[in-house]
């Protein structure tokens, strides 16, 4: 199986696994309600935990095949290499000077 191949397998399974917990979520809009039948709530519950496991381990396989086409790849503009840190301003110690005239109102 080759790599395009299998990370579109597994997104479409990713996609069934979220699918099927959008579901089970939905099923008190048709009526089954956890105070009618709490043993199948809790099972239904238990396989939506199920289900988020193998969502995260889908999600990690994803990770690694995506990590391993991206990195032997150039950069989108073409260049290859290492990339400049971005540097952020700190907005929050900054101080905003006001108009001196802030509290300067017409007299009457």
């Amino acid at each position: 199986m080759t790599n395009e191949s299998q990370i579109t397998q597994l997104e479409k399974r990713a996609r069934g696994f979220r699918r099927i917990i959008s579901a089970l979520n939905d099923l008190p809009m048709y009526g089954i309600n956890p105070h009618l039948d709490k043993i199948l709530h809790v099972k239904i519950d238990a396989l939506k935990d199920h289900l988020k496991l193998k969502i995260t381990r889908n999600n990690d396989k994803l990770n690694e095949m995506y990590t391993e086409s991206i990195d032997s790849l150039a950069d989108d503009d073409g260049q290859q290499g290492e990339v400049a840190p971005v540097v952020v301003e700190d907005i929050h110690n900054k101080s905003i000077p006001l108009p001196d005239n802030r509290m300067d109102f017409p007299k009457e």
